[in-house]
């Protein structure tokens, strides 16, 4: 399939809102990705002060910051965005009609996860870094189970990134490396409204309607496929 090219971050939010959901890069549907769609330019390379030059990075933080699409790992623990139109339905469905505290009450959230919730529900948003050291207790289990975590959070829509920053340099002052990513929950910084907006609607009538919504823009694209990228 073939996609307009990205050759502007308001390309890339056009297109997303009217898709619903674009994942960053290349997965088992070819072509529906901004990786296969965005021009060389907009690609990633390095530069000699050390920081890492990827236009697209920037663009992440940028509609994160103008709240004009939602990012996160949401397509089997891969970076997607989603159109804010879209993004109650797919909370809905991936909550599966619990809160973070109904899950908890059920004794189905594993104890990273609640560790890393209470952490942002009392120092968010704050950077990975400091979620991962700050307090979060991760250090002890290794860098999967910190990995494992903010997917599966990221995953069930709990939380998501909300921007993107470079470290500074000590020495030089000047920015380096790659961005960073800077964690909240959702329902803070999206609004309770956005994030619950369906769950009026069975999570599976939300699901339904995301899976309508892409097969009617992916024509031709195997339906086992878009069920694959939708599933948890």
């Amino acid at each position: 399939m073939h996609l307009p090219l990205i050759e502007t971050v308001e390309d890339l939010v056009k297109l997303t809102d009217e898709i619903g959901l674009l994942p960053f890069f290349e997965n088992a549907i070819e072509g529906f990705s901004v990786e296969e769609n965005i021009t060389g330019d907009n690609w990633w390379h390095g530069s000699e002060d050390g920081r890492v030059d990827w236009p697209a990075w920037e663009w992440k933080g940028e509609v994160l910051r103008d709240k004009r699409l939602v990012y996160g790992k949401f397509t089997g623990g891969r970076a997607c965005f989603v159109s804010p139109k879209w993004w109650p339905y797919l909370c809905n469905y991936r909550r599966d009609g619990y809160d973070f505290d109904a899950r908890c009450d059920e004794l189905s959230a594993p104890q990273s996860d609640i560790t890393a919730m209470e952490y942002l529900a009392g120092n968010g948003p704050c950077l990975s870094k400091t979620l991962k050291y700050g307090g979060a207790a991760f250090t002890k289990k290794g860098r999967n189970s910190y990995d494992q975590t903010v997917t599966r959070l990221q995953m069930q829509t709990y939380i998501t990134p909300v921007d993107f920053v470079y470290p500074v340099s000590s020495k030089t002052g000047k920015e380096y490396g790659w961005g960073i990513a800077v964690y909240d929950i959702s329902d803070r910084y999206w609004g309770k409204r956005s994030c619950r907006g369906r769950y009026r609607e069975d999570p599976e009538g939300s699901y339904e309607k995301l899976f309508l919504q892409l097969k009617s823009k992916l024509p031709g694209v195997d339906e086992k496929k878009i069920k694959r990228l939708l599933s948890v």
